[in-house]
């Protein structure tokens, strides 16, 4: 388990900004993501890098040797969802997190299939 501080608020989640980062057991690179202040918040993600790593926007002051792109997983229907309209970097030296909106909604939906984004 990692303490991770956002430096804004996830969107919709304002005043929290103090998780924690817990990886699921039997799986690499799936996260559980859960506010200390409101423990009934919580969110799983998963490493882009592992799990859609041709999922590639372009990230201000984004450097690999310092980051890890994380995305938010929804369940919905029979299968489960990713948001790429607004992923959660971290910043692995320091701790941090911060949640980045993108521009392009077309191309970075806010609910993309993760088994269309999952190599074969």
């Amino acid at each position: 388990m990692t303490n991770l501080h956002f430096t804004t608020p996830l969107a919709g989640l304002d005043p929290l900004r103090t998780f924690t980062l817990t990886p699921i057991d039997g799986t690499t690179g799936v996260y559980s993501l859960q506010s200390t202040d409101r423990p009934e918040i919580r969110f799983h993600v998963l490493d882009a890098a592992l799990h859609a790593p041709t999922y590639k926007p372009a990230l201000p002051d984004y450097d690999e040797s310092k980051h890890t792109v994380l995305l938010i997983v929804t369940a919905k229907g029979d299968g489960l969802t990713v948001n790429l309209l607004a992923p959660v970097i971290l910043n692995v030296q320091h701790y941090t997190a911060e949640q980045v909106i993108l521009d392009d909604q077309s191309r970075y939906p806010l609910q993309a299939p993760l088994a269309e984004l999952v190599p074969a």
